[in-house]
């Protein structure tokens, strides 16, 4: 799949979800048409787009997540625990609330999308994501990661 569109809120903070994949993930993020709409490079091949809708339109991301493979696993484990960003879903078995259950499972999640220069602020948006490691804890290729 080379692109998903997520519709993002008329009052969401467009700035802060391009800071969100910049700082936090470590991804070309860019404001495109007039700060409507935010671009994320993920890999050579694939992007995110978040557009904004109109006022008064309802979005809603509950029934699904985002999977992203990262080759700085600890690193953005670390940043986004600094930020008390760490979910754990209760609907799935594997669950990593720290640094070493997230490397022993490969994978931790995150649900709130906040603006890193105002965490306290309200998420820009809330979309769960499943961020995994491309290499297991011995340094070998993790079993599902479609890189290798």
């Amino acid at each position: 799949m080379p692109e998903v569109t997520i519709n993002v809120p008329h009052e969401g903070n467009m700035a802060g979800i391009a800071r969100f994949y910049r700082e936090l993930v470590g991804a070309e993020a860019t404001e495109e048409e007039g700060g409507d709409e935010v671009r994320v490079r993920c890999g050579p091949r694939q992007m995110l787009r978040f557009r904004r809708v109109a006022a008064g339109t309802s979005v809603e991301h509950s029934d699904y997540h985002l999977s992203m493979y990262v080759s700085d696993f600890p690193g953005m484990f670390q940043r986004m625990e600094a930020l008390n960003l760490i979910y754990v879903n209760p609907r799935f078995k594997r669950k990593a609330e720290t640094l070493e259950q997230a490397q022993t499972q490969c994978m931790f999640r995150v649900k709130d999308i906040v603006d890193p220069a105002q965490p306290e602020a309200a998420p820009s948006i809330v979309l769960e994501h499943e961020i995994r490691s491309t290499v297991n804890l011995d340094g070998t290729p993790y079993k599902s990661c479609p890189f290798y």
